[in-house]
């Protein structure tokens, strides 16, 4: 079933929030506000009691003005108590208002998304809280538990991409805490369920206390722990960390634990590889579903077909759009390595699929950087993947001379037509049927 989000504000929060909720609309989220609605003459807090009651997400956004809101209040009340999967959005700071009332004093430690950060990141927040991304199949079940300080991040991220990329169950605050979660709570259930502690090395997460927080727990627990130097150093400044973490009592235990010193990058996942036992079959099977598309030219049949094949094969193995790629992760790689784990790879091509500008007018697909670019690339050089084009509507395929030369190879693949109704739901049918089929 599709998710519907009820959203819950003050009305002198409403064009802020409107900015959010238009780019929602456009990524065909299904939500319930009230400004839209609520019917003429329809009592409006039982249209917005029966609306909540039927939501399975609740967005709030905060602010000053919506703490104060009896009815906002209310409705955070009644999420809470229906146990929505709650997504809050901080519109203005109000993190003294919340104490102030028992409704709302719950969502102290309560990890949130902040609006007056890059708009394009809070909206990739709550997407991928409604639609949660697909993780890389975890081959080995031993979980991994990374601490780091938050100077640390670009390291921790790029450390929990790679070792799930290489079949490791990998526990990370910043990818595994679940917006609206608690904090705190969701941390030390993760640490308790580790059978390893990775510590990101650093004069910061020496003095970090929720590093230390996290060591003491893993030593009670008697789990292996790896430090890990987050930063190439002379042997100077090897030994100058080596003298920090003897003088804090609370860390000076690390000196008993060999610690794996930052050399190459390949050299690190080595060494953390035979440190977890993990293992990286060379063959696997493949089973996972890749859906390429432009948001402007198909974004709508792209959301009923994710919806169906969602359905069919199951929403952890189709993939509609790569937007939780990890800071300071290649993001090319990234989508290289999601492609080569599915078994299909379907390029949705619209009426002007191939024709939309770039900033200085010239087709997008140009531009070496275009994701669907790289996607297609990726999807033609991936070895034992189906490379479906997929033709929406009345169209025909591009001709070569409208694609740059590294993708013209899908002018030569057999392409499937995608109707419109009354035929969609039909043509959807087959479609699956032949997926199915392809993966046996």
């Amino acid at each position: 079933m599709k998710p519907l989000v009820f959203v819950s504000l003050a009305r002198k929060n409403e064009s802020e929030a409107r900015q959010i909720l238009d780019r929602l609309k456009e990524a065909f989220v299904d939500y319930w506000v009230y400004y839209r609605d609520i019917p003429a003459g329809r009592n409006w807090r039982l249209a917005a009691r029966e609306a909540l009651y039927s939501a399975s997400h609740f967005m709030v956004f905060l602010s000053p003005e919506a703490l104060e809101s009896i009815n906002v209040r209310i409705e955070l009340y009644l999420a809470r108590c229906y146990k929505k999967k709650l997504i809050p959005v901080v519109l203005n700071d109000c993190h003294e208002q919340i104490g102030l009332y028992k409704e709302t004093e719950w969502l102290y430690n309560h990890k949130m998304i902040y609006s007056s950060t890059e708009i394009e990141a809070s909206i990739s927040e709550i997407l991928n809280s409604i639609y949660p991304p697909a993780q890389p199949l975890a081959l080995n079940t031993n979980q991994i538990f990374i601490s780091y300080a938050p100077n640390d991040i670009d390291f921790a991220n790029k450390l929990a991409f790679d070792l799930r990329q290489m079949g490791g169950k990998v526990w990370i605050d910043s990818q595994s805490i679940d917006v609206g979660s608690h904090i705190f709570e969701e941390r030390i259930d993760g640490l308790m369920t580790a059978h390893y502690l990775v510590i990101c090395l650093s004069g910061h997460s020496i003095k970090d206390e929720q590093v230390k927080r996290d060591l003491q727990l893993s030593f009670s627990r008697n789990i292996p722990i790896v430090p890990v130097i987050t930063e190439l150093g002379s042997a100077s400044s090897i030994k100058d960390l080596s003298t920090a973490v003897m003088i804090d009592e609370l860390v000076k235990d690390l000196l008993d634990i060999n610690w794996i010193r930052y050399n190459t990058w390949d050299v690190i996942l080595n060494q953390l590889k035979e440190a977890f036992a993990l293992f990286t079959p060379k063959e696997h099977q493949k089973k996972g579903v890749f859906i390429s598309y432009r948001r402007s030219d198909s974004g709508a049949t792209c959301g009923r077909l994710y919806d169906r094949l969602s359905t069919q094969f199951g929403k952890s193995d189709v993939y509609r759009d790569v937007v939780n790629i990890p800071p300071g992760v290649d993001f090319s790689k990234y989508i290289s390595d999601t492609i080569s784990n599915c078994a299909v790879i379907l390029i949705l091509i619209g009426a002007s699929w191939a024709s939309i500008p770039n900033h200085d007018g010239t087709p997008r697909i140009f531009e070496p950087s275009d994701l669907v670019r790289i996607e297609i690339e990726q999807g033609l050089s991936t070895e034992n993947l189906l490379v479906i084009p997929v033709l929406v509507g009345d169209i025909t395929m591009p001709t070569i001379d409208v694609l740059p030369p590294s993708i013209t190879g899908i002018t030569k693949l057999n392409a499937y037509k995608l109707r419109d109704d009354p035929y969609f739901h039909d043509d959807v049918d087959k479609l699956i049927a032949y997926i199915e089929n392809s993966k046996k």
